[in-house]
Formats: structure tokens, sequence, C-alpha cells
């Protein structure tokens, strides 16, 4: 989850997929593409860039 509380990050595992989403509404705003099967999720300390493995 961002500092600010407003957006989640979920890794969809076996869809190859993680998910932006507005955490107040619940709204997926984006999916991205990431590889196969991305489990675990961190962000940067500056927020920038978002890891999945």
């Amino acid at each position: 989850m961002a500092r600010d509380g407003a957006t989640s990050y979920v890794a969809l595992g076996s869809a190859n997929r993680v998910a932006e989403v507005d955490a107040k509404t619940l709204a997926v705003r984006r999916l991205y593409l990431v590889g196969q099967r991305p489990w675990h999720l961190a962000l940067s300390d500056d927020q920038k860039r978002l890891v999945s493995a």
C-alpha cells in the first residue's frame, strides 16, 4: 500500500499481473503485466518503483 493510503497493489499470481487498486473504492485502476506468477510485492522507499517476485 502506498504511504498516502490511497493506492494498494495486489499480486494476481497465476494471472501474471499486478493490480493497482483505489483503496477507497476498491476499483482497479490499472493492470500491469509483470511475468510469471508474482506473489510478493514491495514499493521502493521513494515509492517510484514497485518490485514483484
